[in-house]
């Protein structure tokens, strides 16, 4: 399969929208937090500065993930798949881009606050090299309760 991925444009922001609200309203439900990205994710992700890019598969955008560095820290953060194409790489091909995105852009470390139920999800992080290194409440998302952290220099730099 050939996986193409696609820069963040403003024509493209409703399918970042649209995939991942698909999992959201699925397994949770939309939080304010989620609802200000969506709204603006210019202002909440690009500018910060951070990344969002798509994967794109026979000219139809099936996946989505955005990087934000918020002090010194980077959050990996609305990873979305379609789910007729789940289990295919596309996440991976994504996180892996936004990862190197954020190497060359500094980052030594790299967090995802995920939740226990996205057994997939979950599965594909500690398949990037992250490492579960909190459980229980997260004060940004409601229904945050597992925190991964990737450090990069150690999983990266080879």
């Amino acid at each position: 399969m050939d996986i193409k991925i696609l820069e963040f444009t403003p024509g493209l922001a409703p399918h970042f929208e649209r995939l991942n609200k698909e999992w959201l309203i699925k397994y949770f439900e939309i939080e304010k937090v989620d609802q200000k990205i969506f709204d603006d994710p210019i202002s909440e992700i690009i500018n910060k500065p951070g990344f969002i890019l798509f994967g794109e598969v026979a000219g139809k955008i099936v996946g989505t993930g955005a990087i934000i560095k918020t002090d010194n820290q980077w959050e990996l953060i609305k990873m979305a798949v379609s789910e007729t194409h789940q289990s295919q790489g596309i996440g991976k091909f994504i996180a892996n881009s936004l990862i190197e995105r954020a190497k060359n852009n500094g980052a030594d470390n790299i967090f995802i606050v995920t939740n226990t139920k996205l057994n997939k999800a979950i599965n594909l992080y500690k398949n990037l090299g992250f490492e579960i290194i909190h459980k229980g409440k997260h004060p940004k998302y409601v229904r945050g309760n597992l925190v991964l952290e990737l450090n990069i220099s150690k999983k990266h730099n080879s």
